[in-house]
């Protein structure tokens, strides 16, 4: 949960795994300055986004958390959290891991692309080729 500035006002032990930071060293902090060697401009943008406008968002993004060998695909929620007044006071979010099947999906479209040039013709020399 971030504060309109998208400092950090609450974050949960996933979420610190995943940022390869302690929540005492995130509490307070600028997502943007306290990991600025993750490139997710995305996901930093649209939590912006419904902070300013008031609007829930969804978003879908890849990057590889720190410490870690390979990307990650996360499906993201975003929603303001209002006071009695109505004001955005703090923007809220979840995000699911869900890397094997957009993983899966990349696979499946490259294989898609192969079978369009792949036994399209009778010449089995070219195709092998």
């Amino acid at each position: 949960m971030y504060d309109p500035e998208l400092r950090f006002l609450w974050v949960n032990a996933v979420a610190c795994e995943v940022m390869a930071h302690s929540e005492e060293q995130v509490l307070g902090e600028k997502y943007r300055e306290l990991i600025p060697e993750l490139d997710d401009i995305a996901y930093t943008n649209k939590l912006s986004e419904v902070a300013r406008t008031g609007k829930a968002a969804r978003l879908i993004t890849v990057f590889r958390p720190l410490g870690s060998a390979y990307a990650n695909a996360w499906a993201t929620s975003m929603w303001p959290v209002r006071d009695a007044e109505g004001r955005v006071h703090a923007v809220a979010n979840w995000g699911f891991d869900m890397s094997a099947e957009y993983w899966a999906r990349q696979r499946l479209l490259i294989l898609n692309d192969a079978t369009s040039g792949i036994g399209q013709t009778l010449d089995v020399v070219g195709t092998a080729e």
